[in-house]
C-alpha cells in the first residue's frame, strides 16, 4: 500500500521498477531464504510477490497489464512454457510413471504455481486478468482454457513427496499451500472418484465451480462460451452423447456455480439434440449430490436444487422435442433410489416438493376457471 501511493503521480514504467526494488528488500530482509530452497519456499516467495502486486495493480486499466506480464515473465519465466503447452497440451496421463518424470510435466507444475497465484489466488487483475490471458495474451479454444483451469484449480493426486521439505514439521495451511499449488493434478479423479461428503466435494471442485462463476458473471465473457468451456471440463467431446465425467461430479460442479448459471447450461444442453437427454440425468443427479452432501431439497434460508427443478420442469416438460422429459427424470430417480443412491428421506422431499408444486398449479387454474363465472353472476 506504501508503494501503491509513494508512486501514484509515477508513470507505470517506472511504477513497476520502483515495486520490483522494493520486492528484492523485502526477500533479502525479510524471508531470509533462497527462492529456490524447496518447494515451500518457492511457494512463499511466488504468495508474497502475489499479494504485493495485487494491491499494488488494483485499479489499473487493461492497458497497463503488459507491464504486470512482462515483470511475471522476468521473473519467473512462465510465457515461454505456458506457449509450450498451448501446443503440446495440457493433459498427461497420470498413471503412465514415466510420464510424470518428463520435462512437460515439471513445467505443467511450474506453469500451475505461477497461473494459480497471480490469476487466482490473489486475483491480481481480478476477473479481467483471466479474460486478458484467454483472449489478447493469447488467442484460447474453450477446449484449451477448460483444461488450462483444470491445471490451476482441478483436484490434484496424493501422496505426492514434498521437495526438501520435512512433512511433520509443516502446518496444516503449509501443507495445503503446498498441494494445491505443486501437486500433480489428477485428471482421472472426475471420471472415476466421486465425493462422499461436502468437504471432499468442497475441496475437489468447488474452486472451479467458483471460477465457472466468475467467467460467467463477466460481462467480457461470452456466456455461450463459459457454457463450452464447462462441457469440455466435464468431458463431453464433440460427437460423444455421454460425457467423460461421472454424472454425479458434474452435478456437484454445477451445484458449486450459480443458479444463473446451471440455468444456463441446462438451455445450452437443450440446444443440443445428442446431449438434451443428459438433462434429466443431470437433476436426478443433483437430487442425489444434495442427499449426499446432507442438504435439504428446499433449504429456508435460501433458494435450492428444488428450485432448478421447479425450473427445469417449466422449461423442458412442454418442450416438443423433450416430450419425455418427465418420465426419464422420475425413471433417473427411482433408478438411483434402487442402487441405493438416493434416501428415502430424499425421496419424501422429493415427492412432498412435487406435491406442493402441483397443488398450487391445480388452485391457480381453479382459480382461473371460477373467475368467469363470479363475474357472469354479478
Amino acid at each position: 500500500v506504501f508503494a501503491k501511493r509513494y508512486t501514484m503521480l509515477s508513470s507505470t514504467n517506472v511504477r513497476m521498477k520502483i515495486l520490483k526494488f522494493l520486492l528484492e528488500r523485502f526477500r533479502t530482509s525479510c524471508l531470509h531464504v533462497d527462492m529456490h530452497a524447496n518447494d515451500l519456499s518457492l511457494c512463499l516467495h511466488v504468495a508474497c510477490v502475489s499479494a504485493v502486486l495485487g494491491t499494488f495493480s488494483a485499479g489499473w486499466d487493461e492497458s497497463e497489464f503488459s507491464f504486470i506480464l512482462q515483470y511475471l515473465d522476468s521473473e519467473f519465466s512462465y510465457g515461454g512454457e505456458l506457449q509450450s503447452l498451448l501446443v503440446e497440451g495440457m493433459e498427461i496421463d497420470s498413471d503412465d510413471e514415466e510420464g510424470l518424470l518428463l520435462h512437460e510435466d515439471t513445467l505443467r507444475l511450474r506453469l500451475k504455481l505461477i497461473l494459480r497465484s497471480f490469476y487466482w489466488d490473489h486475483s491480481v487483475m481480478c476477473t479481467n486478468f483471466l479474460i486478458h490471458l484467454f483472449h489478447t495474451q493469447y488467442s484460447m479454444e474453450p477446449k484449451v482454457i477448460s483444461q488450462l483451469l483444470y491445471l490451476m484449480l482441478g483436484p490434484t493426486c496424493d501422496g505426492q513427496p514434498f521437495s526438501g521439505v520435512s512433512l511433520q514439521n509443516l502446518s496444516t495451511d503449509q501443507k495445503k499451500l503446498l498441494r494445491t499449488r505443486t501437486f500433480h493434478p489428477d485428471w482421472n479423479f472426475p471420471q472415476m472418484v466421486c465425493p462422499l461428503t461436502y468437504y471432499e466435494a468442497k475441496d475437489a471442485l468447488e474452486e472451479l465451480g467458483q471460477c465457472i462463476t466468475v467467467l460467467f458473471n463477466c460481462n467480457k465473457m461470452c456466456k455461450n462460451e463459459v457454457c463450452e468451456i464447462f462441457n469440455h471440463l466435464v468431458g463431453f467431446q464433440h460427437h460423444a452423447a455421454e460425457p467423460l465425467w461421472l454424472i454425479d461430479n458434474i452435478a456437484t460442479l454445477l451445484l458449486f456455480t450459480s443458479g444463473e448459471f446451471i440455468k444456463l447450461y441446462l438451455l445450452y444442453l437443450g440446444n443440443i439434440p445428442r446431449l438434451v437427454y443428459n438433462i434429466p440425468s443431470i437433476l436426478a443427479a443433483m437430487v442425489v449430490v444434495c442427499d449426499r452432501m446432507d442438504n435439504r431439497l428446499d433449504p429456508t434460508e435460501k433458494q435450492g436444487v428444488g428450485s432448478i427443478l421447479d425450473w427445469a420442469f417449466a422449461n423442458f416438460s412442454a418442450s416438443t422435442s423433450n416430450k419425455t422429459f418427465a418420465i426419464n427424470f422420475w425413471q433417473e430417480i427411482f433408478e438411483r433410489l434402487e442402487d441405493g443412491d438416493l434416501s428415502g428421506d430424499m425421496l419424501g422431499q422429493v415427492g412432498h416438493h412435487a406435491g406442493n408444486k402441483y397443488a398450487a398449479v391445480f388452485a391457480k387454474d381453479k382459480n382461473n376457471v371460477a373467475a368467469p363465472q363470479n363475474n357472469n353472476e354479478e
